[in-house]
């Protein structure tokens, strides 16, 4: 149910190597051996797909990410004088 790409040492995974998965005695876990991947089933309920450093690659991808409601919604932000700049406190 969720995209391979997203969740951490799945990226450039075969479907053949994910379907390989694993679960782990307790059910808390997943794990692929020849990917040498595990991830905590509790962390992907709660949208957590790897550690904090992957976590922030995904970020800084997804922001980086261009579409046409995007670019409409900056248009209509700088129309309005854009970002309000941040004042500085005395």
């Amino acid at each position: 149910m969720l995209p391979p790409k997203l969740l951490q040492g799945l990226k450039d995974a075969t479907a053949a190597q994910i379907a390989k998965v694993q679960i782990t005695p307790l059910g808390t876990g997943l794990h692929w051996e020849a990917l040498d991947a595990d991830l905590g089933v509790a962390e992907l309920a709660a949208g957590i797909f790897g550690s904090k450093n992957w976590m922030s690659e995904l970020a800084r991808l997804a922001g980086s990410r261009t579409s046409v409601r995007k670019a409409t919604s900056s248009r209509a932000n700088g129309k309005r004088g854009g970002r309000p700049r941040l004042q500085k406190s005395s």
